[in-house]
């Protein structure tokens, strides 16, 4: 009774350790990367449609806005920023190794999934697409 016992002790000292060993890994893959979680500013950008001045905020419940901030934009291309906000909602995914992902869905519940790199020194961050346009931002206090 007394090897009976034993055995099974060993069990379930196994099960616990293992139980422990599978909530810290799950715990650790699914952490949100929290690199980017911040207010960016726009200093270059090889894409027309986005202007040095604007604002890139990462929130921690994985949303992005994208705001005309001090952009030198035409009062129209500012007010069609303002407007998209409320129209298409971004969020986006992120991981240490670079990768970046963001989901556009649109109030018709189109989604349109865009993947990127990205590079953080410091606090520059640079963006880039799967059409090797680059997008530099600086990180704001």
């Amino acid at each position: 009774m007394i090897r009976r016992v034993t055995k099974r002790s060993y069990f379930w000292a196994f099960i616990v350790m293992l139980s422990i060993f599978l909530i810290g890994s799950l715990t650790g893959a699914c952490a949100i990367n929290r690199e980017l979680v911040g207010s960016w500013r726009l200093i270059q950008s090889e894409d027309e449609s986005f202007v040095a001045g604007m604002i890139f905020n990462f929130n921690d419940d994985r949303t992005l806005l994208i705001k005309p901030g001090d952009a030198e934009l035409d009062p129209d291309k500012k007010a069609q920023y303002i407007l998209s906000g409320d129209e298409i909602k971004i969020t986006y995914t992120s991981s240490p190794d670079g990768s970046l992902s963001l989901n556009m869905r649109k109030r018709d519940k189109k989604t349109v999934t865009i993947k990127m790199h990205y590079v953080l020194e410091e606090d520059l961050l640079q963006i880039t697409d799967e059409y090797e346009v680059t997008l530099t931002l600086l990180r704001r206090p």
